[in-house]
């Protein structure tokens, strides 16, 4: 959380007020270790293939990072009234809460069911949902 607090606070200082840049520097600040994974990974095979990596399927940490700099850039241009040590603690305990239940409940990634309700919103006019939502619909009789 410290890189992305960075993150934020250095592109607080040339991107003054503007949430849109902070949320993405702060997202890249927490992850760019995957990122360069996946480029590095790609340059190594000299290909442009990038179907196997952060960019096509993003990790927990990615989506993490993600939540995290939106709460620190909204701190940050006074949205949220919180200290960044509030910030902090309640990153933490969301993200902790977060995947305590997704594991109770056997799913991998805490931000899947956001992932799927997002897919049905954005994709109702596509006639292929994903997999996942192909077998949820199929449960519930659809």
């Amino acid at each position: 959380m410290q890189k992305i607090l960075w993150a934020v606070n250095s592109a607080a200082a040339v991107f003054d007020g503007h949430s849109i840049p902070l949320i993405l520097v702060g997202a890249l600040g927490g992850c760019s270790g995957k990122f360069l994974q996946t480029a590095e990974e790609s340059m190594r095979k000299h290909s442009a293939d990038i179907s196997k990596g952060e960019f096509l399927q993003i990790s927990f940490v990615t989506k993490a990072s993600l939540l995290i700099s939106t709460v620190f850039s909204m701190i940050k241009i006074e949205v949220l009234p919180l200290t960044i040590a509030q910030g902090l603690f309640l990153c933490s305990l969301v993200l902790v809460s977060f995947n305590l239940g997704m594991t109770l409940a056997g799913l991998p990634d805490p931000f899947h069911p956001i992932a799927n309700a997002t897919w049905r919103v954005v994709s109702l006019g596509k006639s292929m949902p994903p997999k996942e939502v192909q077998s949820l619909m199929k449960k519930k009789g659809n």
